[in-house]
């Protein structure tokens, strides 16, 4: 459905309250293709459904999915929010947060506050019976790099809520108030997880646009920075579970952040940073290319100001966690683009095939 904005000029300001605390609550999250099944698996976040579409006939257009219902998550003072969804090895991951949003009152700013019902989970399934298992739980009251410099340095519950006493400013105007979307999964070659975050107070506000909780004659037009995260699991191929990494670790091999106090045990393992203003770049999205040792995901400010595009991330080699690359797809702190926000979504690939290579020698 098309809603039409009512307004002279696709770049005039508007008012939108109502969109505001649907964040993350409607429409779609992750979309993946399980491309040895011809199947499109779809995260619904209305209805916090998993959805599957038969895409292998070609051209063939789905009319209907297989409904797929998320396991029961018990969630205290929050509700479970999904969004990832990815395919791996024949089982289907999906993740999302236990959101905290019912906390009361809603924490003032100000200092580090433990937040110990805020979770990230991961579950998986086989298409075959549905039933869900778990497989890594992330506690998010660590402390994370700061989306601006002093400020959004952790995870905050969810809130739709956006004056000044519930919502963390950057010199006393900029929205700076990461709330958790575990937005995607990739794999290693390795075996091991790549999960996403993204940062919802990023989608709520715009570039330059009025808060929420404005009126008509309010001229306030507050710039967001928003501050996503990367995090490693660890896998163990013996037992085939899964382990966060801890101070930069995953497992026997350490990252780029060790002991930098961006991450869960004091450390993290994936490092991006802007000339030490802006600590966390990333905004959620993700693509593995198998056999590269790297990934690319989306990222705010990637290479300069006001912007949003692409990081590479290496996931082996000599610096393993460090950030090689970096690109940008739009910059400008006006609409209609997301300026610091998240302005972009996931990412995919699109490789050629194989070439079909002609031996001599079989053995």
């Amino acid at each position: 459905m098309r809603i039409p904005r009512a307004t002279a000029r696709p770049a005039t300001s508007r008012l939108d309250n109502l969109t505001y605390e649907q964040a993350g609550k409607v429409g779609l999250g992750d979309l993946d293709v399980e491309e040895e099944a011809g199947r499109l698996w779809v995260m619904s976040l209305g209805d916090r459904t998993l959805y599957a579409l038969d895409i292998g006939a070609a051209g063939n257009v789905p009319t209907s999915a297989t409904a797929y219902p998320l396991p029961s998550v018990s969630c205290s003072a929050g509700v479970f929010r999904p969004w990832a969804v990815a395919s791996h090895l024949g089982r289907i991951y999906i993740g999302g947060v236990c959101s905290n949003e019912n906390i009361s009152p809603y924490p003032a700013p100000g200092g580090f506050i433990d937040f110990p019902n805020l979770i990230g989970h991961v579950y998986s399934m086989d298409p075959a019976d549905g039933v869900f298992s778990l497989e890594l739980s992330i506690p998010l009251n660590y402390r994370k790099g700061c989306a601006g410099a002093g400020s959004g340095c952790q995870w905050k519950p969810w809130t739709d809520l956006s004056t000044a006493t519930q919502v963390e400013l950057f010199a006393g105007s900029l929205p700076s108030h990461p709330t958790p979307l575990l937005s995607d999964i990739e794999f290693a070659d390795d075996g091991d997880m790549i999960i996403g975050f993204s940062d919802r107070t990023g989608f709520q506000y715009g570039a330059s646009a009025p808060a929420p909780n404005t009126t008509p004659s309010d001229t306030s037009i507050p710039q967001i920075f928003a501050g996503g995260d990367m995090l490693r699991a660890d896998f163990d191929p013996v037992s085939g579970s899964f382990a966060l990494e801890s101070n930069g670790n995953a497992g026997a091999l350490a990252g780029a952040g060790v002991g930098n106090s961006q991450g869960p045990g004091g450390g993290e393992f994936y490092s991006a940073s802007t000339a030490g203003f802006h600590f966390e770049l990333s905004v959620g999205g993700y693509a593995v290319l198998p056999g590269s040792g790297h990934f690319v995901g989306s990222a705010m400010d990637p290479v300069g100001i006001n912007s949003g595009g692409l990081l590479w991330m290496n996931n082996q080699g000599a610096m393993p966690g460090s950030r090689f690359g970096g690109y940008t797809l739009y910059a400008s702190a006006t609409p209609p683009t997301f300026a610091k926000g998240v302005g972009i979504g996931d990412v995919e690939l699109r490789c050629d095939e194989a070439p079909i290579e002609l031996v001599t020698r079989v053995w």
